[in-house]
């Protein structure tokens, strides 16, 4: 579940490719590693043709992550199909490919041995990462509209709940039965050091909390979700959304999910009352609203204790016990997100 460790060369020589029989490598210029996400290398490059520059991202993933790509450009000509409310950078084209990999899990050792990678390219929009937005109120207004968009895609031709499968439908029946899937797999996914951080008990206690909320569950409100909205995964240009970017973990559930996590993360801005103001101004009334917003928190959370633990963030992982406990009324306010 780690992003892939490549070598620059073989990057071009996979991306030239991609772009069709006699286009050469010397075509593709500027390419620069990104420091972004933990299972996909992000690269940036442009492709000069006919003395014209064009810039596009590629992401690298393991070939184990290939539905993922697959469901990056479902959802992004979906968006598109819906008259795109908010901006998203079209799919150029998916490769799998076989690569060499300069790590120890490689098959022939940390020497370079051929691994299966799957490859999406993208056009490249123009923007910053959001990042740290409690260091700029000034576009909250503009992210609130922005995410409170995603709920005017289209989802009607597609069914079920939960990870979109391959066959663009949600992989569950209900939103319940999505939510209590957080708890599937976790031997498997949370091993070695990251038990040195993880700590069974937590995941367990917070998941039987996220159970009492159970039967207050939309049953028919779906709607298109990104689930890591936010931070580097949002463009912003000219005090404006430019981009929603990485629709990797893409999923079909309740569309209060994405808001609810941002409030999780971010206490100060209160994304909460910000969005309770900005739904009754468009007329639209969540049942069960309480109860849904914080089984979102909860799911949010559960997922990312199992990440945190993976990625060794010992800090940042006591952060979200903190946060959780006050939200649940079990704790003091926490500070700013380490």
């Amino acid at each position: 579940m780690r992003k892939p460790d490549l070598k620059q060369s073989d990057v071009v020589e996979s991306l030239a490719a991609m772009f069709g029989s006699g286009f050469d490598v010397g075509g593709i210029t500027n390419l620069e590693l990104l420091p972004n996400g933990m299972v996909a290398s992000v690269y940036s490059f442009y492709v000069i043709r006919d003395g014209d520059a064009s810039g596009y991202i590629a992401r690298f993933l393991s070939g184990d992550r290939g539905e993922a790509a697959r469901r990056t450009k479902f959802v992004v000509d979906m968006i598109g199909q819906s008259g795109s409310p908010f901006p998203v950078a079209n799919v150029i084209g998916i490769a799998d490919v076989r690569m060499r990999e300069y790590t120890p899990v490689a098959e022939e050792g940390a020497g370079g041995g051929l691994v299966d990678i799957s490859v999406i390219v993208m056009e490249r929009l123009e923007g910053d990462p959001l990042e740290q937005i409690q260091d700029k109120p000034h576009l909250v207004p503009a992210v609130v509209a922005s995410m409170a968009a995603i709920r005017q895609v289209d989802v009607s031709s597609t069914s079920g709940w939960g990870a979109i499968g391959a066959d663009g439908n949600g992989n569950f029946d209900s939103w319940r039965d999505a939510l209590a899937s957080v708890s599937a797999g976790i031997d498997e996914f949370v091993t070695g050091d990251a038990r040195k951080i993880y700590r069974e008990e937590d995941f367990d206690y917070f998941y039987g909390r996220l159970a009492e909320y159970w039967e207050a569950m939309p049953a028919s409100d779906r709607s298109l979700v990104h689930a890591d909205w936010g931070w580097d995964n949002v463009l912003i240009l000219d005090g404006e959304v430019s981009a929603v970017v990485d629709w990797d973990g893409a999923l079909y559930g309740d569309p209060l999910l994405d808001p609810a996590r941002q409030d999780f993360y971010y206490p100060e801005i209160d994304f909460r009352s910000r969005f309770a103001e900005f739904y009754e101004q468009i007329g639209w009334s969540p049942e069960n609203f309480d109860e849904r917003w914080l089984a979102c928190q909860l799911w949010a959370i559960l997922n990312d204790l199992k990440w945190y633990s993976v990625a060794g963030w010992d800090e940042p992982y006591a952060w979200i016990k903190e946060r959780t406990r006050n939200l649940l009324g079990e704790g003091p306010a926490v500070g700013r997100h380490p």
